[in-house]
């Protein structure tokens, strides 16, 4: 089933064939927009905003249905509301990836300040994500460009996601929200897909002036406050932020289970990821895989704890590049852990990542503070990790870890862990020497 929604001057558009049937076509005329049922023929609504018209066919959907929007532009001035509908797909007619927005096809422009441009709140379904494994809703959000139009200085979120289960958005550009792009809480068994979220047209400058000509920024890229299990981001791009590209907290609910695929995380405001634990609630099993995350503003990926407590937390960053992040601050790392609590963290796992700043030559590579258990395994890091003396079994084994001259890594202190395989320069205050971690243990020799 399908709602047609269609711009002034398309006069050809119902001779058109499309892969389904629809309940409604909704089309655009003389200022008008038109509910028309797709089985009886007949024009059952009729009003001069889209935001009633495209909220009246999603609502007489009986047993779900899809609601395809035509090309053109569509002021929005109340939430597109899909708040318990099942087996519902909203579709436009575009395609929108990569960091440069595209203005055509179906655009949903924002033209009041309001709490979200779509909006899934099933909060009657329960308290938290077992409502959302209870009730799967199966909705899907695919091919559109939501405008937030903060220019005009508008407030919304893009996409506001709560108790929601099994939806699936896929093909969306997000663009130029006072909010967060995608806002998902105590949400679970959902995936973004092919999304474009924030942009610009110029990696040049992010300058407020700029804002709605050159540069298109969300607040956040994704927000994520309590999802899982199985919540993934695949193959987005997601940049040009005002803050982090993706947040995720623990503080409403807990968090598990969430994968970022595939995904390239660059020139956001703030880290390009930010895990904050914030509560006792669970915050665990994140997987970072086949990624580029790249010359955010501030870390590639921020991993702090906040909360009072041991936290057994469990992400494994595999297969992905950080490059640039700090965009030539030398204070600034591709991964960097920390406690806030002096409360460690454990359960890390590093394989086959790349660290490197071949842009600024600033960025540092890994910096270790209150760690109880990482394991870092083949790709590179340049420079070498930094390990404080509040990290303890930290196990670093072959990988390639030079100096940016290309020598070995420099240490005026011999680093606490497991460094199976490698080989450092070390300074003891009188001597440079040669040492290797062999049997458990670091063997020195002093150079002549």
């Amino acid at each position: 089933m399908y709602v047609l929604i269609q711009p002034v001057g398309r006069k050809e558009f119902e001779e058109r064939t499309f892969p389904h049937e629809f309940s409604y076509m909704v089309y655009q005329k003389d200022g008008q927009y038109y509910a028309k049922n797709g089985l009886t023929g007949v024009i059952e609504y009729i009003d001069s905003d889209a935001s009633n018209v495209i909220n009246y066919a999603i609502g007489n959907l009986q047993n779900g249905g899809i609601v395809l929007i035509r090309e053109g532009t569509y002021i929005i001035t109340r939430p597109i509301d899909l708040s318990l509908k099942k087996n519902v797909t909203l579709m436009g007619i575009s395609e929108q990836y990569g960091h440069v927005p595209s203005f055509s096809g179906t655009v949903l422009k924002l033209g009041a300040s309001i709490d979200s441009m779509i909006k899934i709140d099933n909060s009657s379904w329960g308290t938290d994500q077992g409502g959302a494994q209870n009730n799967p809703a199966n909705v899907v959000i695919k091919n559109l460009l939501l405008y937030g139009n903060r220019e005009a200085n508008y407030t919304a979120h893009g996409i506001f996601m709560n108790i929601a289960g099994g939806v699936v958005i896929d093909g969306v550009g997000i663009l130029n929200f006072a909010g967060a792009g995608i806002y998902a809480t105590k949400s679970k068994v959902d995936l973004i897909k092919n999304c474009s979220i924030g942009g610009a047209k110029t990696y040049t400058s992010h300058n407020t002036s700029e804002i709605g000509s050159v540069w298109f920024p969300n607040d956040y890229g994704i927000y994520l406050d309590g999802v899982g299990a199985h919540f993934i981001i695949d193959k987005c791009t997601i940049g040009h932020n005002i803050n982090d590209g993706i947040y995720i907290t623990n503080k409403s609910s807990y968090v598990e289970d969430v994968w970022i695929h595939e995904t390239g995380i660059y020139w956001n405001d703030g880290s390009g990821i930010n895990i904050d634990r914030q509560t006792n609630n669970i915050l665990w099993l994140i997987h970072v895989l086949d990624d580029i995350i790249d010359e955010n503003i501030n870390h590639g990926i921020l991993v702090q704890n906040r909360y009072n407590s041991f936290w057994p937390f469990g992400i494994y960053v595999a297969n992905t590049q950080l490059v640039g992040n700090g965009r030539g601050s030398s204070t600034k790392y591709g991964i960097y852990f920390t406690s806030t609590t002096g409360y460690k963290i454990a359960g890390i796992y590093l394989a086959n990542v790349s660290i490197f700043d071949a842009i600024y030559y600033a960025q540092k590579s890994i910096y270790i503070d209150y760690v109880d258990g990482i394991h870092i395994v083949g790709g590179g890091y340049d420079p070498a990790p930094e390990i404080t003396t509040n990290s303890v079994n930290v196990n670093i084994g072959n990988t390639a870890i030079p100096e940016p001259s290309g020598g070995l890594p420099f240490y005026t202190a011999l680093p606490t862990g497991k460094f199976t395989g490698e080989t450092i320069l070390y300074y003891d205050g009188t001597n440079y020497k040669i040492c290797a971690y062999l049997g458990g243990a670091w063997k020195c020799a002093v150079l002549s």
